[in-house]
């Protein structure tokens, strides 16, 4: 991966070591960073990049609007299309010359001794909150990112956030530590894009989902409410359905009677993560190493995409040590939120992450079937699993991209934009097929592409972990042999978990030469 840092700021003295740091320490495959200004861009460099930062600092390029809008100069309306209709420009051009996703980092006014004199008031010359607002709205119809540079220094805090030294001799403002948080922005949105990170949180239940041992204390006195140590608790389970409605999968993992558990679930008054939120509850008395590798199993999650809360030093040691894939971290509601930043997460389209979290529980009816029918080609026979392979259509670009760029296991790990993407079909060379497959409980819809250059080489193949192990693989992988596309080359990059899918392909298809 190539990235782009576009300023009118000297971005590349003051973050270029700590964006190659970062990078390397967080195993991301990031082979060139190049920097330049936006009167100054190397187009064909920046064409060759597939992240474009653009930084652009308020103070230094638009301060005079300010003044002028304090001496009637310009209205606070005119001010602000002036502002936006020169970041249009570039931002046009940058996307006309670029395949690239954007990440901006909007504007802040922090920097600015005013109000010292006059006060933490809104003021008729502050623009540029409206500013963000209009450059949000263009960047995420995009599918670009708009960075909220005035969170980040409300994080350090405004006194920590800037070095006022710095700025009359090198025009840099920033402190050290907000150095290290924009670096590490650019850094998650590039995970998120990849889906780099865990999907699912294994949750034991006294002392983590509430306060206190159900089993001894009694639905009536546990603690789960609106006062005191029970509305931590609540406000976590309020966190923890936000993390659901972002596409998180919920699991829990508790030395209990599974009966008392669905007994606070369902019945008590001050519960907010209810049943209808949990994709799999395993409350037994086995040991937590097995109940996890069960969810697994049943969930179709790897263990290395989970993370595991428990109250219990030795339940966290057990996992850690028998598990150590599982991010394993004892829990403490006077810190419940320090997990968070493990994942990367997507605002998806709502009905895309109901869509996704039925999947996990339709799963628990197909172990249900598959444990009845007795033989795994019943099984498959009972679900009736239709597979269809159609010609891919713009209006599908998005969701392939998608698939392209989240999926790591069957697939050989090539990565397209959307904009890339949508060049490529317009290319006849090129050869685009989307899969859709559905069985008796779900309709997964499009869960997979495949991509043919030149009727001979396989540039993308990817299927969705989702319909796995029902012989969908087996089905694409016959269709990619079939004697109209004549493949004997492939592209293929390593994602650490796609090994599997080269040597089914190599089985499958002779002499295939590896690019």
């Amino acid at each position: 991966m190539n990235i782009a840092f576009i300023s009118n700021l000297p971005v590349k003295s003051f973050l270029s070591n700590l964006f190659i740091q970062y990078s390397q320490t967080q195993n991301l495959d990031i082979e060139h960073f190049m920097y330049c200004t936006e009167y100054d861009m190397d187009a064909v460099g920046i064409s060759k990049c597939q992240v474009v930062v653009i930084y652009l600092d308020f103070h230094d390029k638009y301060n005079y609007l300010c003044k002028d809008i304090l001496e009637n100069k310009y209205s606070r309306s005119e001010a602000i299309k002036i502002v936006i209709t020169q970041m249009e420009q570039l931002y046009g051009y940058v996307k006309s010359i670029s395949n690239a996703r954007i990440i901006w980092f909007g504007f802040e006014n922090f920097f600015s001794e005013i109000y010292q004199m006059l006060g933490s008031i809104r003021a008729k010359f502050d623009i540029i909150d409206d500013i963000n607002i209009e450059l949000f709205d263009k960047l995420s119809k995009e599918n670009d990112v708009l960075i909220d540079l005035k969170r980040i220094i409300a994080q350090v805090g405004q006194k920590n956030s800037f070095d006022l030294k710095q700025y009359r001799r090198w025009n840099w403002p920033f402190s050290r530590a907000v150095n290290h948080i924009i670096v590490e922005e650019v850094l998650k949105q590039i995970r998120i894009e990849q889906a780099i990170g865990p999907k699912c949180i294994v949750l034991d239940c006294d002392n983590v989902l509430w306060g206190g041992i159900i089993s001894e204390d009694g639905i009536d006195n546990i603690k789960l409410g609106s006062y005191g140590l029970g509305k931590l608790y609540k406000e976590f389970q309020e966190f923890l359905v936000w993390m659901y409605d972002f596409g998180v999968i919920l699991a829990i993992c508790s030395k209990n009677n599974y009966e008392d558990i669905i007994n606070v679930l369902d019945n008590h008054s001050e519960v907010i993560l209810k049943k209808k939120y949990i994709s799999l509850i395993m409350a037994n008395w086995n040991s937590k190493t097995e109940n996890i590798l069960a969810i697994s199993k049943e969930l179709n999650i790897g263990l290395d995409q989970m993370v595991f809360l428990d109250d219990s030093l030795a339940e966290i040691h057990e996992i850690k040590n028998r598990l150590p894939d599982v991010i394993s971290l004892q829990f403490n509601i006077l810190e419940a939120y320090k997990f968070s930043n493990l994942f990367n997460l997507q605002i998806n389209d709502y009905r895309k992450v109901l869509d996704r979290q039925s999947t996990y529980l339709n799963n628990k009816r197909r172990m249900v079937l598959k444990h009845a029918v007795g033989s795994y080609e019943k099984y498959l026979e009972e679900l009736k699993t239709s597979i269809v392979i159609l010609e891919s259509s713009e209006n599908e670009v998005a969701r392939l991209a998608e698939l392209i760029n989240r999926t790591n296991k069957f697939t050989n790990g090539r990565r397209y934009t959307i904009a890339e993407l949508k060049d490529k079909m317009k290319d006849s060379s090129y050869i685009f097929k989307s899969i859709y497959v559905k069985d008796i409980y779900q309709d997964f819809g499009l869960v997979g592409a495949i991509m043919i250059k030149d009727r001979n080489c396989l540039d993308v193949c990817c299927l969705s972990c989702r319909v796995l192990g029902r012989r969908v693989e087996e089905y694409l992988i016959n269709y990619i042999k079939k004697p109209e596309f004549n493949v004997t080359k492939l592209y293929f990059k390593n994602t650490s978990k796609n090994n599997e899918f080269l040597k089914k392909v190599q089985d499958e298809i002779a002499n295939l030469t590896i690019l």
